[in-house]
């Protein structure tokens, strides 16, 4: 698909739209029809704890069967971009750019955007789908498991335009997809862990384990694209409800074995430079009291913690385990890492049943 093919969001009036004066530009950061993402967020930014960073909106091609793309390969990636407001945004920016796998993001180089696109996106709570007109290649230092960001912005929207680039949690203009699925035991994966502020801050990484369980038969179906965006959103104790063949049983099991082990983190400096003002600081945690009741334990157990300067890093190195769950279950692991009581960044590691053989 191109910027040419557009549509209109299931069950959108456009009589309805309280924003008749305006467009209202956003990339969904779940694809979720009981509760949709409609681009609405607080004035505190998502609620803590929300997995912001696995957007069904950026998609990429070629793939394995399993939804991985492969080092050293020229890959394509296309976003969708939503207009929930009336009017036609003129002349919307599209960014698409890489990131090497990491939790919060510091330092942006022009080298690491892929490409940029000029789109017209249609009022009346429609979409367009954008390809980037530059191929990505990913680069085998990571295996091809780099995160992917694409953020919009248009001078239609005024003063209501992208304000946090590269913030999926508090700009709705930004999508981020922080995802790999790990197809064979002691498979490796390295994260690096950044400080994105101006001021050495106290960082913890959590790790929450769920076991995912359904009709195999029915998963198959799936392009593996939104097989694995389903998985990585599962939410125990809720099951997808608008498509009862695709129902979940999702239970939490971070407190038993969970088939991932930290073997080493080391530090790594000059990494970056802080790129988010104290005004951001600040309103990160103006988002971790947005929800006073929230317990980052919630996110999972501890895996490490340390003070990081803002030109310093960490690199851990993840090893996954051998995880027999049966042939109808996937194991789903989320990497979070947090400050002051609010998650700033995540990554997701999907591991299927041994025997699985998704469709690309």
């Amino acid at each position: 698909m191109s910027e040419r093919n557009q549509g209109r969001m299931r069950g959108s009036n456009k009589q309805d739209n309280p924003r008749s004066d305006a467009s209202f530009l956003y990339i969904r950061y779940k694809d979720d029809v009981v509760s949709p993402d409609t681009g609405y967020r607080p004035s505190g930014g998502l609620a803590p704890g929300t997995v912001f960073y696995l957007s069904p909106d950026i998609s990429v091609s070629p793939v394995d069967g399993f939804g991985n793309v492969r080092a050293g390969t020229d890959v394509t990636v296309k976003a969708r971009i939503f207009n929930g407001g009336a009017l036609e945004a003129f002349s919307a920016y599209v960014e698409f750019w890489w990131f090497n796998p990491t939790l919060a993001f510091t330092a942006v180089a022009l080298n690491q955007r892929i490409g940029t696109k000029i789109v017209n996106v249609p009022g009346g709570d429609s979409y367009v789908d954008v390809e980037c007109p530059n191929k990505w290649t990913p680069i085998f230092a990571n295996g091809g498991h780099e995160c992917l960001v694409v953020q919009v912005s248009s001078l239609s929207e005024g003063g209501d335009d992208l304000k946090f680039p590269f913030a999926a949690a508090l700009d709705r203009h930004v999508g981020q997809r922080n995802l790999t699925v790990a197809n064979q035991p002691g498979q490796k994966l390295q994260l690096v862990v950044g400080n994105p502020f101006h001021q050495t801050e106290h960082f913890t990484v959590r790790l929450s384990t769920l076991l995912v369980g359904g009709d195999m038969d029915e998963f198959r179906t799936l392009p593996v694209h939104d097989l694995m965006s389903l998985l990585g959103n599962a939410v125990v104790g809720k099951r997808r409800s608008d498509d009862q063949r695709l129902r979940l049983g999702v239970t939490e099991m971070t407190q038993r074995e969970p088939g991932i082990r930290l073997i080493r983190a080391r530090e790594t400096r000059h990494y970056g430079e802080g790129q988010y003002t104290d005004d951001l600081g600040r309103y990160l945690r103006a988002r971790a009291r947005s929800d006073p009741d929230f317990n980052p334990a919630a996110l999972g157990r501890s895996l490490v913690e340390f003070f990081l300067r803002s030109d310093e890093g960490r690199e851990l190195d993840f090893e996954l385990l051998p995880t027999d769950m049966g042939s109808d279950h996937f194991v789903v692991h989320h990497l979070t890492q947090v400050i002051a009581g609010c998650d700033i960044g995540g990554y997701t590691i999907v591991v299927p049943p041994a025997d699985f053989d998704g469709r690309r």
